[in-house]
């Protein structure tokens, strides 16, 4: 989420490359020296960028044209399936995915901040219902008068802080209205990828890290395994590393000091999964 230039990405774009498997970084719209606006887009604007990328790529003579995959990282799984249903690509690789809506992903973060902080399950679920409550504020404008008072009230909590995602107050529905991100955030929040996923029938790859501050890794990957297998599709591979967070990266220094690494076998498996003899199918399903 937010801008993100081809320059996040060269990393990767060059460990594929050094498999044999071209790879195109861009920059994100509105980020780099890509136009339009990140804040006002919606996924499906996302999407038709992914589909204009992937056409691009088709074209290349230099390219296996059915073999074009997508690759997507956290705000990529809501992004990634669109973008796979506009363009039926020979894979799709989903990492640090909530398997959930955006407003639910970040009521449960808010519950996961108060449990990280130290605090109960009791607070957490308070916490969480809180932000629910600013959920439905923010998709209607009503509710206000008791949203705040609630607020007020939970403010004063020694968990409140924790939960991060929380405000004392929120103010009237035509000034959020008129924030410059929230058209786009009201049209992304209740997004829910799962419903696509039954519809695709490329393979899919589902990595994610079981020390995720922003999701439940290993719970999401069995919804994403359900939902394509709802659609009838078992070519599946989940990976969950147990250590690993939102980046699937290890901090293996105590106290979280630098440097991070990539879990182990993170790399390998994802380029061996895109590697396989016939360029499209995974190495293995599950």
């Amino acid at each position: 989420s937010g801008e993100e230039s081809r320059h996040e990405y060269r990393y990767y774009a060059r460990r594929y490359a050094e498999r044999g498997i071209a790879a195109l970084a861009y920059d994100k719209r509105g980020s780099g020296v890509s136009g339009g606006d990140e804040a006002s887009a919606t996924y499906e604007d996302f999407a038709a960028d992914a589909s204009a990328a992937v056409a691009m790529l088709r074209a290349r003579p230099d390219i296996r044209p059915d073999a074009v995959g997508l690759w997507g990282l956290s705000e990529g799984e809501w992004v990634g399936p669109l973008a796979a249903e506009m363009i039926d690509p020979a894979f799709l690789v989903l990492i640090s995915a909530a398997a959930m809506t955006p407003s639910d992903q970040v009521r449960y973060e808010t519950a996961a901040n108060v449990l990280r902080a130290g605090f109960s399950e009791a607070d957490a679920r308070k916490a969480a219902d809180l932000y629910a409550m600013v959920s439905a504020f923010e998709r209607s404008g009503e509710g206000r008068d008791a949203l705040n008072a609630r607020l007020a009230e939970a403010a004063r909590e020694p968990w409140f802080e924790a939960a991060e995602n929380l405000s004392e107050s929120v103010p009237t529905y035509d000034r959020v209205l008129a924030l410059s991100w929230f058209s786009a955030w009201k049209a992304r929040m209740d997004f829910d990828a799962l419903a696509v996923l039954p519809r695709l029938d490329c393979p899919v790859l589902a990595q994610a890290g079981g020390s995720d501050p922003h999701n439940d890794g290993a719970a999401a990957v069995d919804r994403i395994r359900a939902a394509l297998a709802s659609g009838g599709n078992r070519a599946f591979t989940g990976l969950v590393y147990p250590d690993a967070d939102h980046g699937i990266v290890e901090w293996r220094v105590p106290g979280r000091l630098p440097p991070p690494w990539f879990a182990r076998g993170y790399l390998d498996a994802q380029l061996d999964w895109g590697a396989a003899p016939s360029g499209v199918r995974p190495y293995k399903a599950d």
